[in-house]
């Protein structure tokens, strides 16, 4: 496992998004994906813990002002909070950095760990599968932390 030292956070010229994010003194994310385009491409994220990579978070099929975003972690570091702050800090960038209105996850209709997790993240199950082994859709959606 590689060591990060995230002291300094260079933006990618063409893109302007962080290489490296610090989510807090423990969890830092390193961008894996090369080349940057939001253009129906997808932003990647190595998840770093104490400076050991554990998983993976990040937006996928980036069309317009939407995107969806996957997240895992390796065993030994769940149960930990770091999907939840990791996912976290992801979203806030794409809502607040990258403009965007929403973000969808595709959830195994029986994965009740990350069912609770976009709960955690603001989402809301908006499209159930119609099979049990399915994948229901869940939603974040812009200003989710607003209060009427």
């Amino acid at each position: 496992m590689k060591q990060l030292q995230v002291e300094h956070i260079p933006n990618d010229s063409q893109a302007g998004i962080a290489e490296d994010l610090v989510v807090n003194q423990e969890i830092a994310l390193h961008r894996t994906y090369p080349k940057l385009k939001l253009d129906g491409k997808a932003l990647y994220y190595e998840i770093l813990y104490n400076g050991l990579a554990v998983g993976k978070v990040g937006f996928y099929s980036i069309i317009a002002r939407t995107a969806s975003m996957s997240y895992g972690l390796e065993k030994d570091a769940e149960g930990k909070g770091i999907a939840t702050r990791a996912a976290g800090h992801l979203r806030d960038l794409g809502f607040e950095e990258l403009g965007f209105n929403f973000i969808n996850l595709s959830i195994g209709k029986t994965n009740e760990r990350s069912q609770a997790l976009a709960r955690r993240l603001g989402a809301v199950l908006t499209l159930p599968s119609q099979n049990q082994t399915g994948l229901d859709k869940w939603t974040i959606k812009k200003g989710w932390n607003e209060t009427a």
